[in-house]
């Protein structure tokens, strides 16, 4: 059915406002239908539900399964074949082995728990709008939480529920939505200064994760470490005897995007640190510039991050002893 002209215009209007007390942001959720295709394919073998999944869900769903995202059709179906195979899933060191009935269990209560503590978010942050289109789907083992721009340059925030399931119990959620909300939180904040994926520098990373993080310690204080930091677990072990290292290292990779892998994901680590390693760091400097007023630190501009970020670094590196225990007030 094709909208009339003032839908978009009703529809505009309504996402620029914060959202009243008691209310939710909007927000799609493919978990129903999800669970729908997984019981109408349950007699398929894997690579035959894989392909299903690309011809009967994902192409419902193309901003979610963006090429962009999740590459060309091939790639999204031998990615979709890992969610099918037990043998072919991903394993992370300290989370435990799920199944798909356990994916499933944790889409019908998503929702739910997110609509909890987003409410926690906005009484924290009560300029926080509602512009961001927000998604909960399957992100065939890509990200748990993840905002991009990769659909004609809109920003918008896709939940992977397979990954939640994964790596954050029911205790852990409240931070890890509260770090995910930051994020678009900071975007409205910085607007048209925010830097690209693509092209975002190390000092900007090290500052969007790490305030993300601090953040969500902030307003989940009881928390653990291994709670905050997800992977690799003993994160905060592995670095604080080495905080002068990192610092120097990732001093080299500062200004540019090229580094961004081997500090911020999975897949690469600097020599001799663990990987993500630049969370802990940017955690680090959050907590040493925070002041009392969270919003303003989330306000920075990336010129001063940038000041700031090699600041603190240097002073990181010129230390012989390691600041205090990073999850203490």
């Amino acid at each position: 059915m094709k909208p009339s002209n003032l839908l978009p215009a009703l529809a505009l209007a309504l996402a620029v406002a914060a959202p009243a007390i008691g209310q939710v942001c909007p927000y799609q959720n493919l978990m129903p239908e999800f669970s729908a295709f997984v019981a109408a394919t349950n007699d398929l073998a894997p690579p035959a539900r894989a392909a299903a999944f690309v011809e009967r869900f994902a192409a419902n769903h193309p901003d979610f399964y963006s090429e962009q995202m999740f590459g060309p059709r091939q790639k999204l179906q031998e990615r979709a074949e890992r969610l099918f195979d037990p043998q072919r899933a991903p394993k992370y060191p300290g989370a435990r082995p799920i199944t798909l009935e356990d994916v499933l269990a944790t889409g019908r209560n998503i929702t739910t728990d997110y609509e909890r503590i987003e409410a926690t978010f906005r009484k924290a942050f009560p300029d926080y709008h509602c512009e961001t289109p927000i998604t909960f789907g399957v992100a065939l083992y890509m990200f748990d939480g993840n905002q991009a721009s990769d659909i004609s340059g809109k920003p918008q925030m896709r939940f992977g529920v397979e990954m939640i399931s994964l790596l954050h119990p029911a205790r852990e959620l409240p931070a890890f939505f509260h770090h995910e909300l930051f994020h678009i939180y900071q975007a409205q904040q910085i607007g048209a200064d925010m830097p690209s994926d693509a092209t975002q520098p190390v000092s900007w990373a090290l500052w969007s994760e790490g305030l993300a993080t601090y953040v969500s310690w902030k307003l989940n204080p009881a928390l653990t470490a291994p709670e905050i930091f997800w992977i690799p677990r003993d994160m905060e072990a592995q670095l604080q005897p080495r905080l002068a290292e990192a610092a120097r290292l990732i001093l080299a990779d500062l200004d540019g995007n090229e580094g961004y892998g081997r500090w911020f994901t999975g897949g690469s680590s600097p020599p001799g640190l663990p990987i993500r390693s630049g969370y802990y760091l940017g955690y680090l400097m959050a907590k040493r510039l925070d002041r009392g007023d969270l919003a303003a630190l989330a306000r920075m501009p990336p010129k001063q991050v940038a000041i700031e970020a090699r600041r603190f670094l240097e002073s990181l590196a010129a230390s012989q002893i390691p600041p205090d225990n990073a999850l203490e007030q």
